[in-house]
């Protein structure tokens, strides 16, 4: 899924708080991928799979299923994102 995919679907809403939001959030997300490429290079197919899936749920309006995907989608990066930062701690103090 491309980067603008997600902007777009929240800008589609047409209400700018979650549009402003979500662009508050741009930074986070972008160390988010970075850490999990660099925790688990194996993750962007399984990524992929799992956006594609989420996406075909929510196209068949099936809640169940898109939590589903979500549950096994987010631990994992919340994982990653909770880890030490491996370059703040090779800084100097």
């Amino acid at each position: 899924m491309s980067q603008g995919q997600p902007v777009t679907t929240v800008n589609a809403a047409g209400n700018t708080v979650p549009t402003e939001s979500y662009d508050t959030l741009r930074s986070r997300r972008q160390r988010a991928a970075v850490r999990v490429l660099e925790a688990r290079p194996e993750r962007p197919p399984v990524v992929d799979a799992e956006h594609r899936a989420l996406v075909a749920a929510l196209d068949r309006h099936d809640a169940e299923e898109a939590l589903d995907v979500l549950d096994r989608h987010l631990p994992p990066v919340s994982e990653v994102v909770s880890a030490p930062d491996r370059n703040r701690s090779q800084e100097p103090r």
